[in-house]
């Protein structure tokens, strides 16, 4: 029913008194509990009740949410805002104000406060180096600075392939696992995310667990999160536009460390022959890890593929295409003046060393045979029983 609060306030600011900045609440605080509520407290500085309080709360990157508030006897105000079932990133800004019609009808907002809503399940450690911060968990001094190299090395990677500036701050934030990272996302369905990058934000939070690969692992993943963050800034709102094979290309592209694992995922499924077609990767990738492995492994690939053939200028015009709110194949077609099949069969021939007839003629003939099976019994049975609908002499 938020939005309807929302439609009221809209309405009322049309023939309400223009509202008063004014220090209507004091005690003012904001206490959350990571994952399950946070709790809103003030005090009306007012002797007279008023006719009505409404609390605004504005995540970062989210609509505003407006809340109806009823303070008790003595002016306290309590709001308990539960979060099971919502999506807050980690780490994101808050902001709330509270409204207040007083009794006499004049419409008052108090000053704006915030909070951070921090992920307080850990003790978390932090380096900064001009706009770049980086929060990590587990790990020395030196697991930090890595991390931070990290980053600056894949923003400047990320920057040849996109021409746009990052946020600022950029926070990277390194999870000691899969399962706490995942659990802060609320993203339990998908059991491969390791990493995750919320554009409206400006925020990366990565799963690093502690071992020889870690380095690697930061190479791969904090440059690859910090590509999509570039992209929603050259793209804006058009940024959902994008065929996901494309952004997640490009963002494989920008990896300082490429994943070793992609070159034998697509080779065992040239042997099994169960390379997923393109078209499919356009929206969405497999939620089944196997196959949500393999749409990387084809995405950059496919992806570099057009780099080598087309450039960065080549891939820069077929990203802003989508701009104009272009289909997927729609936008491959204009941009790259080529059609999406014909270009993945070309990739899978030049690339991946795949016969395409001979892949075709293979998927092809179990229904040359059933159809063949399928007709000589009628053509059969037609001639012997049926002559002289076929116009034949007795």
């Amino acid at each position: 029913m938020a939005w309807l609060v929302v439609a009221a306030l809209w309405w009322q600011s049309l023939w309400w008194p223009q509202v008063t900045p004014d220090p209507i609440v004091e005690g003012v605080s904001a206490e959350s509990k990571f994952g399950e509520q946070v709790t809103f407290r003030a005090h009306l500085r007012l002797s007279i009740p008023p006719q009505e309080v409404i609390l605004l709360i504005s995540p970062e990157g989210q609509p505003p949410l407006a809340v109806d508030l009823m303070p008790t006897s003595t002016g306290e105000l309590v709001y308990v805002w539960k979060l099971t079932g919502r999506t807050l990133t980690p780490f994101a800004r808050v902001t709330y104000w509270f409204r207040v019609k007083q009794a006499d009808g004049r419409l008052v907002e108090s000053p704006r406060y915030q909070f951070i809503y921090h992920d307080n399940r850990f003790d978390w450690q932090g380096l900064q180096d001009g706009t770049i911060q980086v929060g990590w968990v587990e790990g020395d001094l030196a697991f930090g600075q890595a991390a931070l190299l990290a980053a600056q090395s894949g923003l400047s990677k990320a920057q040849t392939l996109l021409e746009a500036e990052p946020p600022s701050p950029l926070q990277i934030y390194i999870y000691p696992d899969v399962q706490s990272l995942q659990q802060a996302l609320s993203l339990s369905q998908t059991p491969w995310l390791a990493g995750h990058a919320s554009p409206e934000t400006g925020i990366v939070l990565v799963a690093i667990p502690p071992g020889p690969d870690q380095v690697a692992e930061m190479e791969r993943q904090i440059p690859h999160e910090i590509a999509h963050l570039l992209q929603y800034r050259l793209m804006g709102e058009a940024y959902a536009q994008m065929p996901v094979w494309l952004a997640e290309g490009m963002a494989s592209l920008a990896e300082l460390y490429p994943n070793p694992d992609y070159q034998r995922a697509l080779e065992r499924a040239i042997q099994e022959d169960r390379l997923l077609p393109m078209q499919s990767l356009c929206r969405t990738f497999p939620r089944e890890t196997a196959g949500a492995f393999l749409a990387y492994a084809q995405s950059a690939s496919f992806v570099h593929y057009l780099q080598e053939r087309f450039g960065r200028s080549g891939l820069t015009t077929l990203t802003r295409i989508y701009q104009d709110g272009r289909g997927c194949e729609e936008g491959v077609q204009a941009g790259l003046g080529i059609a999406l099949i014909q270009l993945e069969r070309e990739w899978q021939q030049d690339v991946l060393g795949v016969n395409v007839w001979q892949r075709a003629w293979r998927h092809l003939w179990p229904y040359l045979v059933l159809g063949v099976l399928v007709t000589v019994p009628v053509l059969v049975s037609m001639f012997f029983i049926h002559p002289h609908r076929l116009h034949l002499p007795r």
